[in-house]
């Protein structure tokens, strides 16, 4: 299920659309987030103190995504 997102611009590009949905769904919990979108597939990176940030980033960047990209959440934890 996907969630309607009205933070999201029809204009603007796949990995800043993810990057302000991520950082705003997470509240800067996720430090040095990057956002990279390489033939349909989405990679989030960066640093986060908990599981649980990893995840609401995960799920915030799902919210954004079609159904024909993929998300690999390589943030870490720690």
């Amino acid at each position: 299920m996907r969630l309607h997102t009205p933070s999201v611009s029809a204009d603007t590009s796949v990995d800043q659309n993810v990057l302000r949905e991520v950082q705003l769904q997470t509240n800067g919990l996720v430090h040095g987030l990057q956002v990279s979108v390489i033939a349909g597939h989405v990679v989030l990176t960066g640093r986060a103190s908990s599981y649980y940030a990893k995840q609401l980033a995960s799920h915030a960047a799902m919210n954004v995504l079609d159904d024909v990209l993929e998300l690999t959440n390589n943030i870490e934890v720690g």
